[in-house]
């Protein structure tokens, strides 16, 4: 089974930035017509795949979120399970699981699952936190995390089990019988979130300046990935 998953998307500009980066670079990696957001949370992604796609389904173990994903997706179709215990009805073609594989506590058993749901030719992409992302190699340089991969107080309250590197990530998809297509980050991030919500919100004075700070974090993503976070695969049987 799987945690409580606790997390909840900031409505911060930097949230919102973020989440626009990870549809500008995920979204296109997929395939139709049948797709499954799997741990959907509050629907904002599951809106642009919505948009992209025939058939979404999105699965959640929060009813709160699929009330909330409904709101945001009312015609896509939603089911409230532990995705351990989701059965598709037909085989799908894509798969999403966007900031969950860190929470679950049978990482490899559920994309072993997931290898079952696929139809030939199908896809499984992940996005995942970053252990070695900036921010993190500079807070424990500063002594603030006694190492990268350190879960903190609040990596606990929001249900993380792990932090993955994009080397502990390819591991896991491997093992569970999955092949990596590709791979990448999504934004250049140099100060923790909290921190960046500040930054980005407040510091840089106008919406060019902060567009400008924003794409090219993103930018740099392609040229660092091992310093960027969120990483992310793109699996297939």
């Amino acid at each position: 089974m799987s945690d409580d998953i606790k997390w909840e998307r900031g409505d911060s500009g930097f949230d919102m930035t973020l989440l626009k980066y990870s549809i500008r670079r995920l979204v296109p990696l997929g395939q139709g017509p049948n797709v499954l957001d799997a741990g959907c949370n509050d629907g904002l992604f599951t809106k642009e795949l919505y948009k992209n796609y025939e058939h979404v389904i999105g699965i959640d173990s929060s009813p709160a979120h699929v009330v909330k994903t409904r709101q945001n997706v009312p015609d896509a179709e939603f089911h409230v399970v532990q995705i351990e215990d989701y059965i598709p009805s037909e085989l799908l073609d894509s798969i999403y699981m966007l900031n969950v594989l860190e929470h679950v506590i049978n990482p490899i058993g559920i994309l072993k699952r997931m290898r079952d749901w696929l139809k030939p030719g199908g896809c499984i992409i992940i996005q995942v936190p970053n252990a070695l992302s900036m921010n993190r190699r500079i807070g424990q340089r500063m002594q603030l995390i006694s190492n990268v991969y350190s879960l903190s107080p609040s990596d606990t309250e929001v249900g993380h089990s792990r932090f993955y590197d994009s080397v502990s990530l390819r591991q896991d998809v491997i093992d569970s019988g999955l092949v990596v297509e590709l791979s990448g980050s999504i934004f250049l991030k140099p100060l923790a979130n909290p921190q960046m919500r500040y930054f980005v919100d407040h510091c840089l004075e106008t919406d060019d300046l902060r567009a400008k700070f924003c794409d090219a974090c993103f930018d740099m993503a392609a040229e660092l990935p091992d310093y960027s976070s969120p990483i992310w695969v793109k699996c297939t049987k």
